[in-house]
């Protein structure tokens, strides 16, 4: 793990909502890029992982998970997440 992935993983578990969840059975995830270059599925590997380490849930449960991507301004990238 690099330095850079592990500050990720910090900051998403720090911004993401203290909650219980029982299970996950869907989750979409709306990305904000700020280069056309960025690939969806290398953020959505690293997004998941810090969804299943915040909420202990195994995420082979996941049955479905739908991406979008959006190109924004640099200094205005996002990740929105909805958890179902």
């Amino acid at each position: 793990m690099t330095d850079e992935y592990k500050k990720f993983q910090r900051d998403m578990l720090l911004l993401l909502p203290n909650v219980t969840l029982e299970s996950i059975s869907e989750v979409h995830l709306h990305f904000g890029f700020s280069s056309k270059l960025s690939d969806l599925d290398n953020a959505t590997k690293q997004t998941i992982d810090c969804i299943v380490k915040k909420y202990g849930i195994d995420d082979r449960y996941i049955n479905k998970i739908v991406l979008t991507k959006e190109i924004v301004q640099k200094g205005n990238e996002f990740i929105d997440i909805q958890i179902f």
